[in-house]
């Protein structure tokens, strides 16, 4: 388990406003839609952080953004709360102990409860399909977010561990075997694949290409879609846990990796290094709305740091327990 447990808190660096749903056991009542259908100034960070010391996993961490803050947290009954992620304005917890999928409103009232997969390791959503990457089965599913049902299901791998929608594709990362395959939203098929190195944990589609974090590697790395084709490669000076888009410190668009103890600017479409934003301490994951230039960083000795990306300085630090690993940003603070 306690392998399982690293791989992750490695595997999911990456985080935009992710969610996911599963079966429920029994009939489904259609789950309210949330109160934010567009993308407004998010005012929270909902945090999955290991080993909280009050319940372990159970509550999940709050950041206020503006200013930051930390707030009270919300209790989701699933043990060892692995992933959080956003599905409009409602809260979506996995649990890792438990394979437990929670949906939560902001105020914390829990929306359904159900069970998903053996080893679900990753989140990603379109529209109101969720879509979840099954360690322990090598499956994708994809899952109906209004009535919980999983509509399809293909293999993708033996560890798929990260995830990132294309269009009308999904790109799945499957750690173990070093792969990245495509698969079709439309089909249910996989379309393309590419080896792409030791580890890769985390992705981030930027235009035509998706990047890769491959941790065992300490690189970055972009393929070309649709087919996956290899693009650039760079190395890092550390291993890269997480990968966001956003504006560099002269307004061009980079790509943000974090790892170590270190943010560095990738510019695109090149992945040329800029300048590296010291942290002070080790870094899991970020978040950032998109164009936005202030960065949340999780750190691992239970801290979130706001990174602002134009000047390169850490704007404060709010602590929040545990060991953070994941961070999704939403609308709301109730």
């Amino acid at each position: 388990m306690a392998g399982n447990l690293v791989r992750r808190r490695r595997a999911l660096g990456v985080l935009a406003l992710l969610a996911v749903a599963a079966s429920a056991c029994g009939p489904a009542a259609a789950l309210p839609r949330g109160e934010a259908r567009s993308s407004p100034a998010p005012r929270v960070a909902y945090v999955a952080a290991f080993g909280d010391p009050a319940e372990p996993g159970a509550l999940v961490p709050r950041v206020g953004l503006h200013p930051l803050r930390t707030l009270r947290p919300l209790a989701t009954t699933a043990a060892q709360a692995a992933v959080v992620g956003t599905w409009h304005a409602d809260l979506v917890v996995l649990g890792e102990a438990d394979d437990q999928l929670v949906v939560l409103s902001p105020g914390g009232q829990v929306l359904r409860r159900v069970v998903v997969g053996l080893e679900p390791d990753a989140l990603a959503v379109r529209g109101d399909l969720a879509l979840v990457a099954d360690s322990g089965s090598g499956q994708l599913q994809g899952v109906d977010l209004q009535t919980g049902r999983v509509l399809w299901s293909v293999a993708v791998g033996a560890v798929p561990d990260a995830l990132a929608v294309a269009g009308s594709s999904v790109l799945v990362a499957d750690l173990t075997s070093g792969r990245v395959v495509a698969v079709s939203l439309v089909s249910h098929r996989v379309t393309a694949s590419a080896d792409v190195g030791p580890e890769p944990d985390a992705l981030a589609v930027a235009g035509s290409s998706v990047l890769v974090a491959d941790l065992g590697a300490d690189q970055v790395l972009a393929l070309h879609l649709p087919g996956l084709s290899q693009g650039p490669r760079v190395t890092v000076p550390f291993d890269p846990t997480g990968l966001a888009l956003g504006p560099g410190p002269a307004g061009t668009p980079v790509a943000w990796a974090v790892g170590g103890a270190a943010l560095v600017p990738l510019r695109l479409p090149g992945l040329l290094p800029g300048p590296a934003i010291p942290l002070g301490h080790v870094a899991e994951a970020l978040a950032l709305r998109p164009g936005g230039r202030i960065a949340w960083v999780a750190e691992e000795d239970g801290f979130v740091a706001a990174v602002n990306l134009a000047t390169g300085r850490v704007l404060g630090r709010t602590y929040v327990g545990g060991r953070p690993s994941a961070l999704a940003l939403g609308p709301s603070q109730a």
